[in-house]
């Protein structure tokens, strides 16, 4: 992809961001019928990070629902001095508030998370793609219209690579990019469908499926927390 455009400032206009193309859904593969699983202790997740305990434990426990074992784990993470670590410790913080209704809580979460994250990888577009769910579940829409769309203008160029020569040696970066498109995509279908646009909800949800499909077609999915 090159160089990531930095971070877009107020005079962005969302409304530049077109509609993806519409593809019918069978032209796809059905999503394969695999349970997830979390990755265990000292396994390498999708971003190619070795897994800590607490890691593993939150990620089981955000597949299980159980929202007080995951925060728990994940406060020991905190002061980690993998930059990895630090930034999926407060992503994962935020899924899991969200998922449990504390929209507001995730909220405050926002600004720590996508620091850590360039800290990390150089840039925010997975923080700011969930900042832009936050924001359509608090109903901020103009605000989660923004985000999403800045997201997806940033990340216009990036394909995923078709062919490996071997295994990649950039992993963070792949899965990164490809998550951050697939999440700012669900997030702009939630967006439409919340505000009434069902035939724009369905072409973002589409756009998402198919990005999701040809992830999954290349490799492991990865772990929950990753899309």
């Amino acid at each position: 992809m090159g160089v990531i455009p930095p971070a877009l400032g107020p005079s962005f206009d969302p409304a530049t961001i077109s509609l993806p193309n519409s593809r019918s859904h069978a032209e796809w593969t059905p999503f394969p019928d695999v349970v997830p699983a979390a990755p265990r202790e000292g396994e390498r997740n999708a971003f190619g990070g070795l897994t800590p305990a607490a890691l593993a434990t939150a990620w089981d426990a955000q597949l299980r629902n159980d929202i007080d074992t995951g925060l728990e784990a994940l406060a020991e993470l905190d002061d980690s001095s993998d930059p990895l670590t630090a930034w999926l410790a407060g992503f994962i913080r935020v899924q899991m508030l969200l998922a449990s209704g504390r929209a507001a809580e995730a909220k405050a979460e926002l600004p720590q998370m996508a620091t850590r994250e360039i800290a990390w990888i150089g840039h925010d577009l997975n923080s700011e793609a969930l900042r832009g769910e936050v924001l359509v579940w608090i109903g901020d829409f103009e605000a989660a219209r923004f985000a999403l769309a800045s997201v997806l203008h940033r990340t216009a160029a990036w394909r995923l690579p078709v062919t490996y020569g071997g295994p990649p040696t950039n992993l963070g970066q792949i899965v990164s990019l490809t998550n951050a498109q697939l999440r700012a995509q669900t997030a702009m279908g939630a967006l439409h469908f919340l505000q009434g646009d069902a035939e724009k909800a369905h072409t973002w949800a589409s756009a998402a499926e198919a990005r999701s499909l040809n992830a999954m077609s290349k490799g492991d999915a990865g772990p929950p927390g990753s899309a």
